[in-house]
């Protein structure tokens, strides 16, 4: 049985049937908090997976997270991170699986002229390699009244490792003093940030507004241009806040009107852990281009939750979408959300996201105790990934009274947590849609057997014992069933413990080979196999002549054409159903393989060609396809 349960084994006669009670009644009431499907339209998401935790805050290997982070690519692999508290920075580099994999170095941030103090929460990457810093200021312990939060600017001409403050563009109509001003909690008057988002020649900067009457969430904007050509003289330039359908409010003292729903509060007893709804963007924002939308989340201090919204102007916002949630009786701060992407289409500074993304963010038990924990979230655009991971407590599991849930485990669980019987015969079920699906499970000395069985047909006894602790194995597996509607059901079989973890459910898809019969060929191709460098089938067809081309009909919602990119290849013209689409580039530095190097979708399924022809480069080679069912 898991660690954080060992006492228990002992005495397993009364307690445990009160535990197993007790967990029964609790379910209905946890599964009420769980994030639901996306209400965004086009977008799918995994459940919460856990990272890490975090108990020192100056730790350089997982540091504590005390705003949004900044980002901006490092390589196809890596991205550069941003992290700190208190003018207290570390840049650190490393894959989307451990942002902080790699600590880099101490990050100076010159403020001389400027009091109290500041954190950088967004940057934003200009085309000569300047980074503009998004910055929170707070004069905290300033003797002035009502002057404590502002946003405002610094540049990095360094990649990140010095910083100058440029001074304030923008704080809140009536500026309260912290930590209590007016007989209101501080969360009344903090301006939050700073989530951004470009827009046309524009960059929109995101922020908590106060009246001093009540609390909104608002946005200004300035010219990119402008901005440039400020910092580069070591100065701003004016932000200007949206108001009733204008931009003529200026962002130093000007009233904003509130743009999200639920986000106007009265300040009277204003707190964030007294129960209030409060809504707060300590948060980050993207754009997406396969959706054609703008997402922005949203902390929800009040609700312990994690929101998410859509926009096509960066001003109306809409399809709330509840992404994360406290468990019940639990109350932690899902603050400091960072989009980050490495897939096709993302920009250097992840203002823009490819159709495969994730929400990187702490969990904050604070004031509770508990400390803070790292948790991703991964998002899927259209095609996007061919598979979800559920949670072993999403709301579609079904458990008899049994099994008993662990959580906060700290072990490396994909949520952080699991579900245990070690009663012979307790019976778990879950009903997915797809055509094949994973079930992970941990591994350890204490576990016994389970019978797996799909829509109520035996298929396996799976032995989940092991002399020392794994963590999310994949312990059975089924691929090839119809795509529709299936029922995965475990079976406890012995008095050791059985658990789950969660599932991999593989959505309705096709992926075919280059050498598949259908795949026609124009031109001189030849086939490279045994390549030992990670292609589907450990092969590809690839041409060295400008205009060769490869061509599939097929029946489907979509397509992902999926290739290497390497520094000898070069453009490829995309044509889908005779019409000319794009030309995409299949260059990279190094060789990166199994790129979806184009997507493409349809509302229902029909009848489509899709054609790739060389038009530049020495290479061009075609991996496999994906066909969407």
């Amino acid at each position: 049985m898991p660690t954080t349960m060992d006492s228990q084994k002992k005495e397993l006669s009364v307690w445990s049937l009160i535990l197993f009670i007790a967990a029964v009644i609790l379910m209905s009431v946890l599964l009420l908090g769980k994030p639901a499907s996306a209400a965004v339209a086009g977008l799918s998401f995994d459940g919460p997976e856990y990272i890490n935790r975090v108990t020192n805050q100056n730790d350089t290997t997982n540091p504590y997270i005390d705003a949004t982070l900044g980002t901006w690519k490092k390589d196809a692999n890596n991205l550069y991170v941003l992290n700190g508290k208190w003018d207290a920075f570390k840049l650190y580099y490393g894959p989307l699986s451990n942002p902080f994999q790699n600590f880099v170095g101490n990050v100076n941030i010159d403020h001389t002229g400027w009091d109290g103090l500041t954190w950088i929460s967004g940057v934003y990457k200009y085309a000569d390699g300047t980074l503009l810093g998004l910055v929170h200021r707070e004069r905290y312990w300033s003797n002035s009244a009502n002057d404590c939060f502002y946003l405002g600017l610094a540049k990095s001409t360094d990649n990140g490792l010095n910083w100058r403050y440029l001074g304030d563009v923008l704080s809140p109509n009536v500026n309260y003093k912290e930590p209590v001003s007016n007989g209101v909690n501080s969360a009344a008057g903090n301006v939050a940030g700073v989530p951004y988002l470009v827009i046309g020649s524009d960059l929109y900067i995101y922020y908590n507004e106060q009246t001093g009457t009540e609390k909104r969430m608002s946005v200004a904007k300035a010219s990119l241009a402008a901005i440039k050509t400020a910092i580069d003289s070591n100065t701003t330039t004016p932000f200007y806040k949206y108001n009733a359908g204008t931009w003529t409010e200026a962002g130093m003292g000007g009233t904003g009107s509130n743009i999200i729903p639920g986000g106007t509060i009265s300040n009277t007893g204003l707190d964030y852990f007294a129960g209030h709804n409060l809504r707060d963007f300590h948060s980050d924002a993207a754009y997406v281009p396969g959706l054609g939308k703008y997402l922005i989340t949203v902390n929800d201090e009040g609700g312990s939750r994690l929101l998410m919204y859509s926009s096509t102007d960066g001003i109306n916002w809409g399809e709330e979408t509840v992404i994360d949630a406290a468990q019940s009786g639990t109350n932690f701060r899902p603050a400091y959300s960072t989009f980050m992407s490495l897939s096709t289409g993302t920009s250097d500074d992840n203002s823009t996201v490819g159709n495969d993304f994730y929400i990187f963010y702490p969990r904050d038990f604070y004031p509770t105790g508990g400390g803070q924990r790292y948790f991703r979230i991964r998002f899927s655009v259209g095609n996007g990934s061919d598979a979800i991971t559920v949670n072993d407590d999403h709301s579609s599991m079904s458990y008899d009274s049994n099994w008993f849930y662990s959580n906060d485990r700290d072990l490396g669980d994909y949520n952080n947590d699991g579900h245990f019987s070690n009663v012979i015969g307790a019976v778990a079920q879950y009903t997915f849609t797809g055509t094949g699906i994973d079930y992970l499970s941990e591994k350890n000395w204490d576990m016994g057997n389970v019978d797996v069985y799909i829509d109520n047909v035996f298929k396996q006894n799976v032995n989940l014992n092991n002399a020392s602790r794994l963590l999310k194995q994949v312990v059975y597996s089924i691929s090839g069933l119809s795509n529709g509607s299936h029922t995965i059901k475990i079976v406890n079989k012995t008095n050791s413990y059985g658990n789950i973890d969660s599932f991999k459910v593989y959505k309705g898809l096709q992926k075919l080979n280059n050498d598949a019969s259908g795949i026609t060929y124009g031109g001189s191709w030849l086939t490279s196999s045994g390549r030992g460098l990670g292609d589907y089938s450990d092969d590809v067809k690839y041409t060295t002549t400008n205009s060769d081309y490869f061509e599939y009909t097929f029946t489907g919602k979509g397509v992902d054409v999926i290739s290497e990119k390497e520094a000898a290849q070069g453009n490829i013209d995309i044509y889908v159903d005779g019409v000319f689409k794009e030309t995409i580039s299949t260059y990279n530095v190094s060789r990166l393989a199994q790129q979806v190097v184009y997507s493409i979708s349809w509302p229902t399924s029909g009848t489509h060609t899709i054609k790739g022809v060389k038009t530049s480069g020495t290479y061009m080679l075609l991996d496999a396809l994906k066909v969407f069912n």
